[in-house]
Order: C-alpha cells, then structure tokens, then sequence
C-alpha cells in the first residue's frame, strides 16, 4: 500500500513563540486504518540566529537614540519601534521579503499594529516604561509632583488622540496642542530639577 494512500489527513499545527522565544509545532497524522499504532519516530530542532528578535530589543533598550520624545527615558513602544525598524533594515539589506512582521496590542481587542501603521494600540506602550522615576519621587517632592504631572498630561495625550476624527478638528487640534506646550514646560521643568 502506497504512503498516500494510507494517509486520510497530515496537518501541522504551529504553537505560539513563549516569552522565553521558543517556538514548538506538532505533527497530526492521520491513517485510513484508523488505528493508532506508530511505527518510527521523528524530531526536529531549529534555530535561525537571524530571526531572533531578542538582540534588536537589547540593543534598542540601551541606545539613547531609541528615547524618541527625548524625555530622558525610553517607553516600551520607542523600544518596539526601534526592533521592529531593525528588523526590517535586516531583511532590506539582504535583498529578502520581510516575512517577520512584530504587532503590538496594549488595548486588549487582540489585533495590534505594527510599528509605522496608524491604530488605536501604542498609547499604553507610549507612557509605560521599563525603568522607573522612583529615585527622584523620592527625594524630591517637589520634582515628584512634576513627575506626576508629566504622566498625567501623557495619559490625557493618549486618551485625546482616541477622539481625533469624533470631535471638531479645529477643537481637536487646539486642545492636543494645549496638552503639548504644557507637557513640554513639564518636561522641561523637570530636566531643570534633575
């Protein structure tokens, strides 16, 4: 009896990439017979040092480039943008198709956008940061409440971009630039008192 006729269905079923980058996929066959013997065995490891994403976070966290808004500190979405960019310069250079594309969903509807796309995700991404300001909050009040006001004005920020095309945009621009020359007289107060 030939292979393909003793196969009803082959399929491959490919499991998400854990937070440690490892990826794992299972093999389903199923035979005509119907029964569940297993005659060999199989295994398969692969790893491409090229479609590892993990250097171009590392190396985006520790360059002062990546701080886009230059607030002294580099928020999550900087960082995907600076791997996600990286990636891409990657493939470009190689004359190759990018077939790695990273999203990032930080609203929870499970969709994402990637890096230079428009989209509702990258607000939470935009005001959250891996290091954190509690050095300064601590010892100076004073800077600690600018501090709090800085976040306050970044959340406002990003809850404001949500209404873009809802509200009037003659209002919708005059409030967004009231929101950015305070938070640029924030910033800069801060910097002063650091």
């Amino acid at each position: 009896m030939s292979v393909a006729y003793a196969l009803m269905a082959a399929g491959v079923v490919v499991a998400a990439v854990d937070v440690e980058g490892r990826a794992s996929a299972q093999i389903q066959v199923r035979s005509r017979s119907g029964t569940n013997q297993f005659h060999g065995e199989g295994l398969e490891f692969y790893r491409n040092k090229a479609l590892n994403a993990t250097d171009y976070f590392v190396k985006a966290m520790k360059e002062a480039s990546t701080d886009l808004d230059k607030n002294g500190r580099t928020s999550i979405f900087e960082v995907f943008t600076a791997a996600s960019a990286a990636v891409k310069q990657h493939y470009e250079q190689r004359g190759q198709l990018t077939t790695e594309r990273a999203l990032l969903d930080d609203n929870g509807d499970g969709k994402g956008r990637e890096a230079t796309a428009e989209g509702p995700d990258g607000g939470i991404a935009r005001i959250s940061y891996l290091d954190s300001e509690v050095v300064a909050e601590s010892a100076n009040p004073e800077l600690a409440a600018l501090i709090r006001r800085r976040r306050a004005l970044e959340q406002q920020a990003e809850e404001h971009k949500e209404l873009k095309g809802v509200m009037p945009d003659a209002e919708w621009q005059a409030t967004f630039e009231k929101l950015m020359l305070e938070l640029a007289q924030v910033s800069a107060e801060i910097r002063k008192k650091s």
